[in-house]
């Protein structure tokens, strides 16, 4: 079975067809480098850097694969000091199936099939394999 990033990593190829496999790899890095810059910064203690890390963090969610990113970001096994954000990823990406599996009424933003598809088939595994905190988050 493929992991979570590998089959993220299959979908965002097949979205950027025209792109090189190099620059889609690079796209791809830069989104999961963004999403946990973006993450940090709703850690940090000044509520100006907080409340706009916030509303990137809104504006994302209006990207394709965006959950596929958080997802990915949860199911990372990294270092204790990376807990934090892993912990953040799983809140964030526990928020954006709970609003946009359906139709949001607000913004329209809707998970697609495809992406829905691929969190049901790996979230069984995830919640197999993260820690209890996470797995908490990710079964609201």
């Amino acid at each position: 079975m493929e992991s979570c990033f590998e089959l993220w990593k299959r979908l965002t190829t097949n979205h950027h067809r025209s792109k090189s496999v190099v620059e889609t790899d690079m796209a791809q890095q830069q989104a999961i480098d963004y999403l946990l810059a973006t993450l940090q910064q709703t850690l940090q203690p000044d509520a100006n850097v907080r409340v706009a890390a916030e509303r990137q963090l809104k504006e994302l969610s209006k990207q394709p694969n965006h959950p596929l990113i958080c997802l990915h970001l949860v199911s990372q096994r990294n270092t204790p000091q990376d807990a934090p954000i892993r912990q953040a990823a799983a809140v964030l990406f526990k928020n954006l199936v709970k609003n946009h599996w359906d139709e949001d009424h607000d913004t329209g933003v809707k998970i697609p099939e495809n992406e829905r598809h691929m969190i049901k088939a790996h979230l069984v595994d995830l919640m197999c394999t993260v820690p209890s905190a996470i797995q908490m988050q990710c079964s609201e």
